[in-house]
């Protein structure tokens, strides 16, 4: 353990290499060191495993394994999840691969991160947390797995070139409106599944996107088709008498099936 304020206020420290028994690195354990520039490792693992109450790369910005700064950070097959602030900070990165066994990501866990330009949450993750990616300055691209429940608060804030998110889960993940915050979510394309499309535009926070669904359906931008002898359903099969926003399915009068979303 590296207790609370241990390194605080030594401005000279320019480098710092933590073993792999540390479990726990403490509040502003290395608060104020200003002249840190490198954190050095050799087991991403136990990186992993640290319960973060602050992290050195908050000053350094560079973490080096086996001498190697990370940059492509691939997680350990045997990570099941990314603690509160394990790689906030880290300028350096330039990309993150999870693994299927990784189930959560913690606070903050990729705050600040500028290299990072997009991000997959496997279908293994269920939770983000609060401020996860926030400020991550070069993030345009996220994509989110099919079990993903919850993003926390904050947790894509002032991620201001973020362009589009493809979001694979059927129900709608619970966020909150500061979960965006500070970005116009209304020029960011979301792509949601065709079955999970009228949830999305049900939602308080989801329906704000510009909403696409993923494949298999036509988009129109009124109800200006022709259904007449024409049969029409919602998604769940319910019969409908006219054309609604949202998707419709259409049995044509030759036979054929159509599926449209009406914008």
């Amino acid at each position: 353990s590296i207790g609370n304020n241990a390194f605080g206020y030594c401005s000279g420290l320019s480098a710092v290499t933590i073993g792999n028994s540390v479990t726990n690195i403490g509040y502003q354990a290395f608060y104020n060191c200003s002249s840190l520039t490198a954190v050095n490792i050799n087991d991403l693992k136990a990186w992993c495993n640290i319960s973060f109450g602050s992290n050195p790369l908050s000053y350094a910005h560079h973490l080096y394994l086996n001498g190697e700064e990370v940059k492509e950070l691939i997680i350990p097959d045997d990570v099941t999840s990314i603690g509160n602030n394990a790689f906030g900070y880290c300028s350096g990165l330039t990309s993150v691969t999870f693994h299927n066994n990784v189930t959560s990501i913690g606070n903050s866990a990729f705050s600040q991160c500028s290299g990072l330009t997009s991000v997959t949450i496997p279908e293994s993750v269920t939770s983000i947390g609060e401020g996860a990616f926030s400020k991550c300055s070069g993030l345009t691209t996220v994509t989110i797995g099919e079990n993903v429940t919850s993003i926390g608060e904050d947790a894509f804030y002032n991620c201001n070139n973020l362009k589009e998110i493809y979001c694979n889960a059927i129900e709608t993940p619970d966020v909150t409106e500061d979960t965006f915050r500070r970005v116009k979510v209304e020029e960011v394309k979301l792509v949601v599944p065709d079955e999970a499309y009228e949830l999305y535009i049900a939602h308080d926070v989801w329906k704000q996107f510009f909403i696409e669904v993923s494949a298999g359906i036509e988009q129109i931008d009124n109800a200006m088709l022709d259904v007449n002898n024409s049969e029409i359903y919602d998604i769940s099969g319910a019969k409908r008498n006219i054309l609604k926003r949202g998707i419709n399915i259409i049995r044509m009068s030759d036979g054929t099936t159509r599926k449209v979303m009406v914008k």
